[in-house]
């Protein structure tokens, strides 16, 4: 997770917004109105390499001393924020800081604990137009609120110039080296892990296996995913095996789909390894989820995969009463719970496109049906194993949501 926040500070007094990146490059664009803070606030983000960027109106026909304040209040609140509350970070830090005559030293403990030390005696009462007691109040409102322990102490020195510029130039080296991610914290730190640890995305595969057009099954599911999930379409063996989760789409006949996936050295024994020695989750659609059975009958007589003990024959249209295929929208009677229906209505319709109907012999795992002729089987659940005859790519927002369930098991 980067490291960058946003804070706008409005009061009677100013407007404030400011802009942090902790891990940029020293940029900075920098607008408080006062010549001589913007000064210091341009040494501070160069010198602690992070983006700044202030922009700051405030009551300046009064005095300097309400936009001085409320720009330290403002800056520290966004690195507070930035930082994630310091996690992770290595916290301590110091720098001793020369600047021609003048040696400074700035101490810090990035932990919470808000307060400041200043030992620093200026010789004159304004550097340009701002008063110089109003680089306390800079340091204490950002001490205060950031959260840091801070300590700015000049060791000697004659020009109140040089002197103030170390102070900020020390506070800049300081920041740098505390805000650095502490490895050994990475290891231990869960809440370390839940800000900066990355989540590997989810790997899910498409099998391509030349079983036809796939195109609208691989939209819906990019669609769904929104780049949460890594999607590959692919039949490459070492792909399949390291998947998370499969879809099996098919197109075509029952024997053209199983003679499609024979005809790829290795890819049968992988799918088994994945859905059966694995148990990992796997959708079939249409053909797709036919090919689960023992044996298909379209065509000829062919061996399926044989997960679902069953067979695929062609529906009986009594005596042409019913169109074959069966095209179109159609409603689904959801008979058991299912994961994949979780949030969907029963009687809800569902796009088809078939000939043949998967029947298994344990009627459990039949999740639900449809009449067309007879009760057609429209969806099986057994334990990893999903499979819908009806195309959820092609079903509308209801589809989608299918498709987002078997994502998110």
């Amino acid at each position: 997770m980067k490291r960058k926040a946003k804070v706008s500070r409005k009061t009677k007094e100013t407007s404030i917004d400011v802009e942090i990146n902790i891990d940029g490059k020293g940029k900075y664009k920098i607008d408080t109105g006062i010549g001589f803070l913007n000064h210091m606030l341009e040494q501070l983000s160069k010198h602690s390499s992070m983006d700044i960027s202030v922009k700051a109106k405030g009551d300046t026909h009064i005095d300097l001393h309400h936009t001085t304040e409320d720009t330290g209040i403002a800056i520290g609140e966004c690195l507070r924020k930035a930082s994630k509350k310091f996690v992770g970070i290595k916290r301590y830090a110091h720098a001793m800081i020369p600047m021609d005559e003048t040696l400074s030293r700035v101490a810090i403990d990035m932990s919470n604990r808000p307060y400041l030390i200043w030992k620093v005696n200026l010789k004159v009462e304004k550097l340009g137009e701002m008063d110089t007691e109003l680089f306390k109040e800079w340091f204490q409102a950002f001490s205060q609120s950031a959260g840091i322990t801070l300590h700015v102490e000049n060791i000697y020195g004659d020009n109140s110039h040089h002197i103030i510029e170390s102070c900020y130039k020390g506070l800049a080296r300081s920041l740098r080296a505390a805000l650095e991610i502490d490895p050994k914290k990475q290891k231990n730190c869960t809440i370390y892990k839940r800000f900066f640890v990355k989540k590997e995305l989810m790997k899910l595969t498409i099998v391509d296996y030349n079983s036809g057009n796939i195109s609208s099954v691989i939209n819906s599911f990019i669609e769904v995913a929104q780049n949460k999930v890594n999607i590959e379409v692919t039949s490459d063996l070492n792909k399949i095996k390291s998947s998370d989760k499969i879809v099996l789409p098919g197109q075509g006949s029952f024997k053209s789909c199983v003679d499609a996936l024979n005809s790829i050295n290795g890819l049968v024994d992988s799918l088994n390894e994945f859905a059966i020695s694995n148990k990992k989750p796997l959708l079939g659609i249409c053909v797709g989820l036919q090919m689960f059975a023992d044996t298909g009958y379209e065509e000829t007589e062919t061996k399926g995969l044989g997960w679902i003990s069953g067979k695929v024959s062609k529906i009986n249209n009594q005596n042409g009463k019913y169109k074959l295929p069966h095209i179109g929208w159609n409603q689904i009677d959801i008979i058991k719970e299912s994961k994949i229906f979780r949030n969907i209505e029963n009687n809800s319709h569902m796009y088809f496109v078939h000939s043949y109907e998967f029947i298994p012999e344990d009627k459990n795992v039949i999740s639900s049906t449809t009449d067309y002729s007879t009760k057609v089987v429209c969806s099986v659940e057994k334990e990893n194993l999903f499979g819908t005859q009806f195309h959820p790519e092609k079903s509308d927002r209801i589809g989608l949501k299918i498709i987002d369930n078997f994502i998110n098991l």
